[in-house]
């Protein structure tokens, strides 16, 4: 069986959590929210 080695930089956890924000359904909600309500406050 071959073995898989990789790097995981900053960058790439970056990238992944800009996805997962963008296309999570509670994050969208909460910015929905936050962008209302913030203002006002």
């Amino acid at each position: 069986m071959n073995r898989i080695e990789y790097r995981l930089t900053e960058k790439d956890l970056l990238a992944f959590n800009l996805y997962h924000s963008a296309t999570s359904p509670l994050h969208q909600k909460q910015r929905r929210r936050h962008r209302l309500l913030v203002p006002l406050i």
